[in-house]
């Protein structure tokens, strides 16, 4: 729903934008913030939005960390923040769904 829609979360807004604009500048690096994203993950088929593995993935803390610190270094703009936090959450929600009785376990 993410790449078709942006979400509104109170007056903050989660935008693909921010997730295409990341990838973009760290698919040019040499060493990658999000080593695992790939063109599959942000300009999916009719076949890979069916995936939950390419949907695990973009929600990752791997991305959200990744993505933080091009806030930092000034690549995305400040409003960035709000979909970070968004893909931090869902990594947390992925995490709390696919746990076993062990916890901390990741």
């Amino acid at each position: 729903m993410l790449f078709k829609h942006n979400f509104q979360i109170n007056d903050n807004v989660v935008n693909k934008a921010h997730l295409i604009s990341f990838y973009n500048h760290d698919s040019k690096c040499n060493l990658r913030l999000a080593p695992k994203l790939t063109y599959a993950h942000i300009y999916t088929g009719p076949f890979e939005k069916m995936r939950v593995y390419l949907a695990t993935q973009v929600f990752s803390g791997t991305v959200a960390s990744g993505m933080s610190i091009a806030l930092v270094a000034g690549i995305l703009p400040p409003c960035a923040q709000f979909t970070i936090d968004c893909i931090c959450e869902m990594d947390k929600l992925f995490d709390i769904f696919n746990s076993s009785k062990i916890p901390k376990r990741k």
